[in-house]
């Protein structure tokens, strides 16, 4: 049973092969771009995976973190992140990262540097690694990260809840900062955040309303965050977006930076 997936990934190597994480059914493989899926390994410690990524550099390596938050009914605990340097065949815990990663919201490879990982926590902030898994250090304590994305000039941005949006031009530690620009300073808990791939300026911002099952607001930025713009809220627009706190998701698509899918 693959349970509730909150992880889907689609291999850089093979646009044909899935990646589909469950928080309760663990990681499993479709090599036919989803007509069959197999389960990769159904004997694994953790089967609780929330968030995969893969390395652009080298394809034969995938990461994923586990360990559901907020969870309907179960709320499964993870028990650290795992690696696979076969392609995906197989996957091995990596013994640094410990119970530091038992509840993580998203884990993301650099696009500059082929040893560079960020793994959002629930409850210890955001981790980063520079030697492709071999050690990691907390470069943003005490947030609760809902949200990361990597961008091609090396910079990153991370989304905590109830908290805002914060900025790093490394990713390294001490190196982020709170995001202010307008952007809400409360009334909000957890936030997502999207951009363009192929026009990094637009980036999108989504908050879920701290009062009920609705969005606080939508937001949009053309260059790159520095500022921002308040867009039409999908809620007051009448769609329907029961229990953000868990399945809120949001996409741009990756040539056309004006084109957004939210969930």
């Amino acid at each position: 049973v693959g349970g509730r997936t909150r992880a889907l990934w689609i291999d850089y190597a093979d646009s044909s092969r899935l990646f589909a994480g469950g928080v309760s059914g663990g990681l499993w493989v479709s090599t036919n771009r989803g007509i069959n899926w197999n389960p990769v390994d159904d004997d694994m410690a953790s089967l609780s995976i929330t968030s995969i990524t893969q390395s652009p550099f080298d394809h034969d390596i995938f990461y994923y973190s586990n360990g559901e938050i907020a969870g309907n009914s179960a709320g499964i605990g993870g028990n650290g992140v795992y690696k696979s340097t076969d392609g995906g065949l197989s996957f091995s815990l990596l013994p640094t990262s410990g119970n530091n990663f038992d509840y993580t919201w998203k884990i993301s490879h650099s696009l500059t540097d082929t040893n560079e990982v960020f793994v959002g926590t629930w409850t210890e902030g955001l981790w980063q690694t520079q030697d492709a898994g071999n050690s990691f250090t907390n470069v943003l304590p005490n947030k609760e990260i809902t949200d990361i994305e990597t961008f091609p000039d090396g910079s990153v941005m991370i989304a905590a809840h109830h908290d805002g949006i914060y900025y790093s031009p490394t990713g390294d530690s001490a190196t982020f900062t709170e995001i202010g620009a307008g952007l809400p300073s409360s009334g909000f808990d957890r936030v997502v955040i999207a951009y363009c791939k192929t026009d990094p300026n637009y980036v999108y911002a989504m908050y879920e309303i701290n009062t009920g099952d609705a969005i606080h607001s939508f937001w949009q930025s053309t260059d790159q965050g520095v500022s921002w713009t308040e867009k039409v809220n999908p809620s007051d627009d009448g769609i329907s977006m029961p229990y953000p706190w868990y399945c809120m998701m949001m996409f741009v698509d990756d040539n056309v930076p004006q084109q957004v899918i939210i969930g």
